[in-house]
């Protein structure tokens, strides 16, 4: 009879992974191919994860655990962390201004007569959008849904920004500005 086999085998895992979340509940992760054992005596019978490669596994940290036995018994356990985080930031983009009365479209930086503004937007994030926010003018950022109303502006120019803000405190923001103007005010020969 040969050497009695004692050596656990060699069970060699990845480092540790991180991937960008793709939606709400995280991200595929693949690691099937890093994740080898060798035996010195004999093949390793059985390798095992307590997570499949290809999984989704959640935005947060997962400890994968993988374990090897060789014929005999001999066993190996390494583990490695998989990351998976949220640092794309949301995607915001104001699609349509028009006035009332006119219900005319503003371009961006457009005048109207009319102090009444329509704005529509779009907010889309892969994971998920916690907070949609609107400030006009440079006032305090208010919560707000799109399309967002604005009336009994003043003559002048006027700014609004939305900001949209995920789960994970990436922000957005998109900007429009335009002028409310009297064109009657401004006409020759007229006080």
């Amino acid at each position: 009879t040969g050497p009695e086999d004692s050596t656990p085998p060699v069970l060699t895992v990845p480092e540790d992974i991180t991937e960008e979340a793709t939606s709400p509940n995280g991200a595929e992760v693949s690691f099937e191919e890093e994740v080898t054992e060798e035996d010195d005596v004999d093949e390793a019978e059985d390798v095992s994860c307590d997570y499949n490669s290809g999984d989704t596994f959640p935005i947060g940290e997962t400890e994968v655990t993988c374990r090897a036995e060789d014929a005999v018994g001999n066993r190996a356990e390494e583990s490695f962390t998989i990351t998976v985080e949220d640092t794309t930031d949301p995607d915001v983009e104001i699609t349509e201004a028009v006035d009332r009365k006119r219900n005319t479209e503003i371009p961006d930086g457009g005048t109207t007569p009319i102090p009444y503004i329509l704005i529509t937007f779009e907010a889309t994030d892969v994971v998920g959008i916690d907070e949609t926010e609107c400030n006009l003018d440079g006032q305090a950022f208010t919560s707000c849904t799109s399309p967002v109303a604005y009336d009994r502006l003043s003559r002048g120019t006027h700014e609004l920004a939305v900001r949209v803000t995920d789960e994970a405190g990436n922000t957005g923001e998109d900007e429009f500005t335009w002028t409310v103007n009297n064109p009657s005010a401004a006409a020759p020969g007229r006080e």
